[in-house]
């Protein structure tokens, strides 16, 4: 009895309840589930960024005026007053849905069309955009000697990002009891998934080194810890030492305007590039979707596609393969 009074209050109270503020409601959307499901400080972070968005269009907005309509001005006001391209907006967009699922289901008076409705944005993914190493560029970064041992640590913890799929998160955070008998044993941070990863010759090389010189710190970590952003203007200091300069090609869409620009493989690596080159370099080696999966940690192979870049040499390969059939 106690239970359904409390039930019927709750009810009343959603029945009942004012009409809010978008930014309010996103604003208790993310203290609420920022805690219940233990977000990254980088997703709290992309968050705020919808929230800037929100204040900068229409600061007054209730959630109930949040339609197609709405939505439709919000992604104008987006491409032409913000700048943001089409990929960055899909994001945006997304988090809002987030927002306004919770919200129906909390009881809010929302539009039920706005929940699911996303404008079609033009070319969101594109396939090109994925950078990858090719087995050459591993092996001038592996053969390069650096003098400081910081871009040393940064280059060999890249390396290892490309021998065993991992995130820099995790890497940075994998200690010693982490690694037995040949295999990683984790828990990723930013997905909880526990993940058991076999060393390769090269991954195992690089433990064998830091175990015999003792790089580590105190705490127990297999790499010397640093921020990201310190790892990333590291890692193209490192790639631009090692001569790693093909051109590489980025293709993105503001509104239906295509944009490209071409830039130096050296000024646009990133720490994520070293997951992508494990991925890429997995299925070009023919390694089954579902073994890659689990290694990896996706849940569905058709996520595989915005990791996989198609090297002109597998392109070559393949054409010749047919012309000799």
């Amino acid at each position: 009895m106690k239970n359904l009074k409390k039930l019927l209050s709750v009810g009343k109270k959603r029945l009942f309840r004012k009409e809010e503020l978008l930014e309010n409601v996103a604003k208790t959307f993310i203290q609420t589930e920022g805690v219940r499901r233990a977000w990254s400080a980088s997703t709290n972070t992309n968050y705020k960024v919808l929230l800037k968005h929100y204040k900068s269009y229409a600061i007054r907005t209730t959630i109930e005026d949040v339609d197609k309509k709405w939505i439709d001005g919000f992604v104008t006001h987006l491409h032409d007053k913000e700048g943001l391209r089409n990929s960055t907006i899909y994001m945006l967009l997304q988090e809002q849905r987030a927002i306004l699922r919770w919200a129906m289901a909390e009881g809010y008076k929302i539009n039920a069309e706005a929940v699911h409705y996303c404008p079609r944005l033009k070319s969101v993914n594109i396939r090109s955009n994925v950078l990858a190493l090719t087995t050459d560029e591993l092996q001038k970064l592996h053969d390069t000697h650096f003098e400081s041992k910081s871009l040393k640590i940064s280059r060999d913890i890249f390396l290892f990002c490309c021998y065993t799929s991992l995130r820099f998160s995790d890497v940075k955070r994998l200690k010693w009891a982490d690694i037995t008998d040949g295999w990683i044993n984790i828990v990723t941070q930013k997905t909880n998934d526990s993940l058991h990863i076999p060393l390769n010759t090269d991954a195992s090389r690089i433990v064998m080194d830091y175990r015999r010189h003792n790089y580590t710190e105190k705490r127990g970590c297999v790499f010397q810890t640093m921020s990201c952003v310190n790892y990333n203007v590291n890692i193209k200091k490192v790639a631009r030492i090692a001569g790693l300069n093909r051109m590489v090609n980025k293709t993105w869409f503001k509104g239906a305007e295509r944009m490209e620009t071409s830039r130096p493989l050296h000024e646009v690596i990133s720490s994520h590039v070293g997951r992508k080159t494990f991925v890429t370099l997995a299925l070009s080696s023919g390694m089954p979707a579902d073994v890659l999966c689990s290694i990896t940690g996706h849940k569905d192979s058709r996520l595989l596609k915005h990791y996989y870049d198609i090297s002109r040499e597998e392109q070559r390969k393949w054409v010749l393969h047919l012309c000799d059939k």
